[in-house]
């Protein structure tokens, strides 16, 4: 027989959730995005096609992500990184976080592909449009390299290890040393940022397993909604935060009730959750976005290496 917890536990509190969806927020990230280009001095033509490849990526996840019901959808754009799209949903399917990453880079992939290939039927020597293509192209390739945190990553994480976190701690640490290694065989000091960056997040992510441990040892459900998370499991989880975290010295861990300051401290408790995930791809439909990978890959190599490698046999020579 089930033993019952009567102890009293108080309310967990409610979060207003942000307006992420902001097309003011969209437009201000935007500018500066530009804006720190153009303090760069690069040509207003190479500025215009990034940003142009960029927005045409993010609203390929982003159409995705409505198409599947998600909330709070909005675009911002990261000054030197590029651009990302967020949202939420309660729940989701293993098959609709694939399709919402591949729906970023594969189109983009395509319009390079076409931009080069209506070029070619009517000019034999590489003309600006084709050149156009091939950033699109390049600009979407790397980001289906299979490292985390940029698409391919998040493919093979979705494939392959979304429901064992230990796996996708390993598959994170990998790509953040090749990310790393990266940097430092290019002298690239912006790449060496982002590895070292990444390599700081996943201490966090390793203290989060941590706790995620000890809470699981005390039955608490962490996969859940924040909507679904009990009182109980709320409290558990906030005690094994504030005690990981080391902030005993501003917040009570057994309080019995919850003060003004709890509304900063619950959104860092939802992101400890795991949102439901539907099992719902097969090894075939597994091995299909597999090949559909490659296959961008190597359509982005076939169309456009022709054409950068006149560019980079010069750079060699010199």
């Amino acid at each position: 027989m089930q033993e019952i917890d009567e102890t009293y536990y108080p309310p967990k509190p409610e979060i207003a959730d942000s307006d992420t969806a902001s097309i003011i927020k969209t437009i201000l990230s935007l500018a500066a995005f530009v804006g720190l280009f153009f303090l760069l001095d690069i040509p207003v033509n190479l500025i215009f096609l990034i940003s142009l490849v960029l927005f045409l990526h993010e609203m390929g996840h982003l159409i995705a992500m409505k198409t599947f019901g998600y909330q709070d959808v909005g675009m911002l754009f990261i000054p030197f990184l590029g651009a990302v799209v967020s949202g939420r949903k309660d729940e989701m399917s293993q098959l609709q976080k694939i399709i919402i990453t591949i729906a970023g880079p594969l189109p983009g992939i395509l319009i390079g592909i076409i931009m080069i290939i209506s070029t070619q039927t009517i000019d034999t020597t590489p003309s600006l449009i084709s050149m156009y293509g091939v950033i699109f192209i390049a600009v979407n390739v790397v980001n289906l390299l299979p490292i985390s945190p940029l698409d391919g990553g998040r493919l093979f994480e979705s494939l392959f290890f979304s429901f064992n976190e230990v796996t996708k701690l390993i598959f994170s640490a990998i790509s953040a040393l090749v990310i790393v290694v990266v940097g430092a065989f290019y002298q690239n000091y912006p790449i060496l940022i982002i590895g070292f960056f990444l390599l700081t997040k996943l201490h966090n992510s390793y203290k989060l397993l941590k706790v995620k441990k000890k809470l699981k040892a005390l039955k608490v459900n962490l996969i859940s909604t924040y909507h679904n998370l009990s009182d109980r499991d709320y409290y558990l989880i906030r005690k094994e935060y504030i005690l990981s975290a080391k902030l005993q010295k501003i917040m009570e861990s057994d309080s019995e009730s919850y003060d003004e300051r709890e509304d900063v401290l619950a959104p860092a408790i939802r992101n400890l959750l795991t949102i439901p995930v539907k099992r719902d791809i097969t090894s075939s439909v597994k091995f299909t976005f597999i090949a559909l990978w490659v296959g961008a890959i190597y359509a982005s190599y076939y169309f456009a290496y022709p054409l950068v490698a006149p560019i980079i046999d010069a750079i060699q020579n010199n």
